[in-house]
């Protein structure tokens, strides 16, 4: 597996059309204007630009640019206190991206941002036989380089080694050429992924998604195809990490799949991608809280909402129910692993199930 796997991300397709009297809706507890209705969903797409997307890609931004500076720093200090650094600003900027997972779409799609920075696993006979060749590792060079050799995965590899002891003293200088060069390539990438989104910049694609349903030609012309690609996003991420990061290399008896094993992250990048899911979900990031699709779902069917959160909480907690590193669960915590894969294959169900539906018998053609 050389490229990022990603069947789970694309949106779902829509189910059969429902025509539906709202006198006798079964899924509706209580009469909500259409008017009052378009002003939610309206308002639910413009916090989740406000208030979820923009600041999470300006914080990868700046943990990119944070990221640049300490490796930059350990390049010409090789100390321990500068490696220890380097490694938690790398988490760091590991934690935003893992949380945008559940919106991958607009430019992490469109300019192949996603595969070109979280490609896995490392492939490490060609990165041996990069490091060999003497070729400059200009950011240039490495960014022309295979997916699974650039990114997160093989600085990764750099600054933690395959055991994940690495020390200053094991560096080479061919290796800390590396690092700087794919340390420069995730800051420009996590740079433009923020420019993408910024209210400075004009054509920036959250204008698209709070523009939704206000012209026939625009990426979506209506609001329910803004709500749907949401949706399908959260789905997405929940079920690829119950049946692709873990059930691959679990059930498939695979552990060379793990997604993050030399930092011992895997679990820790799980659990952001469901943060992930319950921020857009909830309208919630950075302790600020807005309109969402909680919103939406609580006015047409309470229960449905409550279910939606606590499977949500369910499927984080299942995750850090998972005590030791991925690697180690796989056959040290089996049962843990199954219950996560369980909590998050019920999740993925209520949102492209229930959820899916709702938003279809109520917003389709708004």
């Amino acid at each position: 597996m050389l490229s990022r796997l990603t069947s789970y991300k694309s949106v779902f397709l829509g189910f059969a059309a429902v025509t539906i009297l709202a006198s006798c809706d079964p899924e509706k507890k209580e009469t909500v204007p259409v008017a009052a209705d378009s002003v939610i969903v309206k308002n639910l797409l413009s916090d989740f630009t406000t208030i979820v997307a923009r600041p999470n890609y300006q914080a990868m931004a700046v943990n990119g640019a944070k990221l640049k500076e300490v490796v930059y720093k350990l390049n010409a200090n090789l100390t321990q206190a500068n490696l220890d650094s380097t490694r938690i600003v790398w988490r760091a900027m590991r934690e935003n991206w893992e949380q945008t997972e559940s919106f991958l779409f607009g430019p992490v799609a469109n300019d192949n941002i996603d595969p070109g920075i979280d490609t896995w696993p490392v492939n490490k006979n060609d990165l041996d036989s990069l490091l060999g060749n003497s070729q400059p590792l200009t950011q240039a060079y490495v960014a022309g380089q295979q997916e699974s050799l650039k990114g997160f995965h093989p600085l990764e590899y750099l600054l933690f080694g395959a055991n994940g002891t690495k020390t200053p003293a094991e560096f080479t200088a061919r290796e800390r050429e590396y690092m700087v060069s794919l340390a420069d390539y995730l800051a420009e990438r996590s740079a433009t992924l923020w420019n993408g989104w910024n209210p400075a910049n004009s054509s920036n694609y959250g204008n698209v998604v709070i523009a939704a349903g206000s012209a026939a030609d625009s990426t979506y012309p209506t609001r329910y195809a803004a709500v749907e690609e949401l949706i399908g996003s959260m789905a997405g991420i929940a079920g690829e990490v119950g049946e692709a990061k873990i059930g691959e290399p679990f059930q498939a008896g695979r552990p060379e799949l793990e997604e993050s094993p030399f930092s011992k992250n895997s679990m820790t990048d799980f659990k952001n991608n469901i943060i992930g899911v319950r921020n857009v979900y909830t309208g919630n990031y950075g302790g600020k809280t807005g309109t969402s699709l909680s919103t939406f779902v609580a006015k047409y069917n309470r229960d449905l909402d409550i279910r939606i959160k606590a499977k949500i909480e369910s499927s984080i907690q299942a995750l850090s129910n998972v005590t030791v590193s991925f690697g180690e669960a796989i056959t040290t915590q089996t049962s843990q692993l199954q219950n996560a894969q369980t909590e998050l294959d019920g999740l993925k169900d209520l949102l492209e199930g229930e959820l899916s539906t709702l938003a279809k018998n109520k917003l389709e053609n708004k």
